[in-house]
């Protein structure tokens, strides 16, 4: 169901604020050179020095740009290692509305007699994303680079990037670059919710206004749940909008929407029917338009109800088809009503990099973990993997968090000739 959601989300927007920054994300993308697994960037890779500056500072982060935004026509003296070359470095997509996915092809050619190796993808936001890449290309090849940008949430110039880093040894970073201006069909704001006293005026709506279809966290899941949202035209043309089935049918949500200024402001009801389940529940509105170059927007709505205990994420997700983030953190925390302590961690599969951070002596009640998959190219099997936290808590002895391909596809029995067979992970030191 979630995946669908997060196909949907392409096409629609939920207009809020600029998307966040990722930290280190790393992915590949598909093209018609074949991927090569095994293959791992040098120790000393993510501290290369660039014109002299130590990695991450400011002079580095110039002379990265400044080496991968000119075309690459250099080094008829080397004789030996790979060097890449770009078709374009830099792609405007004119414009564009918001919330619409666009997408754009990079042609990247080997020009050395060594093959080109590509260690890692890093996107300059969540909203970047690349299909699997070519974990290699061999001289005198080339490969296609597809860079998609989702436009949900953004309005007016825009311009992001993704950096490829290679093992090229003079220019080991390649960056392709998207821009262009952003429109906004509608703008939306919350006028109403059934939390707030008489369901809020303009001091108590502040915090919520922008929230739309989000209402957050509860404590309890039997709690209704109502908020309206007024949609105001700014497409610069009438703009006649209507409802379309909620996704998934069977939605703990449901939407009404009514016409306040026929093809100028509408306003939209969404209701959600408890009990809500612990965890995330989500669905999806989505609204037709008579717009020639939009046909859609969607809306999404969620909520959710956290326990004593609170684990994020609760499932870790590796999809193939998906740029693939290699470094992933997971968060324990627990309300201080039982407080325990976590005693061990391991994982169902040996390669994983797994340890558990040293506590932060202002959190408490909170536990930190990194998990390092063991490269772009890895996939989970179709059991799946299992990450195991052990803790002290009388009801609760182990946190599971699976580690599967896509959260809607069922889990397959793990076979006989596959035991489970926990690996432990790295505790911290002893304080």
């Amino acid at each position: 169901m979630r995946a669908a959601i997060s196909c949907l989300v392409v096409l629609g927007m939920s207009f809020l604020g600029a998307c966040d920054k990722p930290a280190d994300s790393t992915s590949g993308a598909g093209s018609a050179t074949p991927a090569v697994t095994g293959i791992k960037a040098p120790a000393t890779q993510s501290s290369v020095p660039l014109n002299g500056a130590p990695a991450g500072s400011p002079s580095a982060d110039n002379a990265m740009r400044s080496s991968t935004t000119q075309p690459n026509l250099r080094r008829a003296e080397t004789l030996k290692g790979a060097w890449w070359e770009l078709d374009e470095n830099s792609y405007d997509f004119g414009t564009a509305w918001s919330g619409q996915l666009q997408s754009h092809t990079f042609l990247l050619k080997n020009n050395g007699p060594e093959p080109l190796e590509i260690y890692e993808m890093k996107p300059s936001c969540f909203c970047v994303t690349t299909e699997r890449l070519a974990a290699r290309v061999l001289p005198n090849r080339g490969t296609s680079v597809r860079f998609h940008v989702n436009l949900a949430n953004r309005v007016g110039p825009f311009l992001e990037s993704m950096t490829l880093v290679t093992n090229d040894p003079q220019q080991p970073y390649i960056v392709m670059e998207m821009r262009g201006d952003v429109r906004m069909p509608a703008v939306q704001e919350v006028i109403y919710d059934s939390s707030l006293p008489g369901g809020g005026d303009a001091t108590t709506l502040g915090p919520v206004r922008g929230m739309l279809g989000t209402f957050g966290k509860l404590k309890r899941g039997d709690v209704p749940l109502k908020r309206i949202l007024r949609i105001r035209n700014t497409s610069g043309q009438p703009l006649h909008l209507s409802l379309l089935p909620m996704f998934p049918e069977k939605s703990r949500f449901s939407a009404a929407l009514k016409a306040t200024i026929e093809g100028e402001e509408y306003e939209l009801t969404i209701d959600g029917h408890p009990p809500f389940d612990e965890g995330r529940t989500e669905a999806m509105i989505s609204l037709q338009t008579n717009l020639r170059d939009l046909e859609r927007f969607s809306i999404p709505v969620s909520v959710e109800v956290v326990g004593r205990i609170e684990v994020r994420p609760n499932l870790i997700v590796v999809n193939p088809n998906r740029a693939a983030v290699l470094e992933r953190r997971i968060t324990i925390r627990h309300d201080g009503s039982q407080p325990f302590v976590i005693t061990g961690l391991f994982a169902s599969d040996a390669s994983f990099d797994l340890r558990l951070l040293p506590q932060d002596p202002a959190k408490p009640n909170e536990w930190r973990a990194l998990l390092k998959l063991p490269g772009p190219q890895w996939v989970p099997p179709p059991w799946g993997e299992i990450i195991r936290f052990e803790t002290t808590d009388a009801q609760r002895h182990t946190i599971d968090i699976p580690v599967v391909v896509d959260r809607d596809i069922p889990l397959s029995p793990r076979p006989d000739s596959v035991p489970l067979a926990w690996q432990p992970g790295m505790m911290p030191p002893a304080p």
